[in-house]
């Protein structure tokens, strides 16, 4: 027997999901704010292979408006971006923007977080945009089975 969904349903089971990034991308950026203070003073002339600092690009950058290969901070560009304001290949943050990206406010091809833009969409409110958009309001055949790969339970909830 078939249940119907509604996109109360669809929230109740996306929801979760949602929650468990944001606490583990909370704890990243917690760890990510304190760490410079604690190993090194923050440079604005770092450089190296891994730097700590404010305003620099290096191979792997934590700090403020950085970029580098794998770029973690405020402001941040790189392959791999996590940051609040992230642009990149793989991109996690509050506002993430990339092939990939995953945050509150996310852009590119493949979109997961609260309001998503993108190709590939998977979006918790109303708001969000995408050409294969699974959302409570709207739910596309094809996004519902690229994303049911790696979000098992949304299949049952999204159908």
């Amino acid at each position: 027997m078939q249940v119907t969904t509604t996109p109360e349903n669809f929230k109740k089971t996306f929801k979760p999901y949602l929650v468990r990034w944001s606490i583990a991308y909370g704890i990243l950026m917690a760890f990510v704010s304190v760490l410079p203070f604690f190993l090194h003073y923050m440079n604005v002339h770092a450089y190296g292979p891994l730097t700590f600092g404010l305003n620099f690009v290096s191979l792997i950058a934590i700090g403020v408006n950085v970029g580098g290969l794998i770029a973690v901070g405020y402001n941040v560009a790189g392959v791999i971006a996590i940051g609040y304001n992230a642009i990149g290949i793989i991109a996690i943050g509050c506002n993430a923007v990339g092939v990939v990206s995953i945050g509150g406010l996310a852009g590119g091809v493949t979109t997961i977080g609260w309001q998503v833009f993108g190709i590939f969409a998977l979006g918790y409110t109303e708001s969000s945009r995408g050409k294969y958009l699974c959302a409570p309001h709207c739910r596309d055949p094809k996004a519902i089975a690229f994303f049911s790969r790696w979000l098992p339970k949304l299949k049952a909830a999204a159908s």
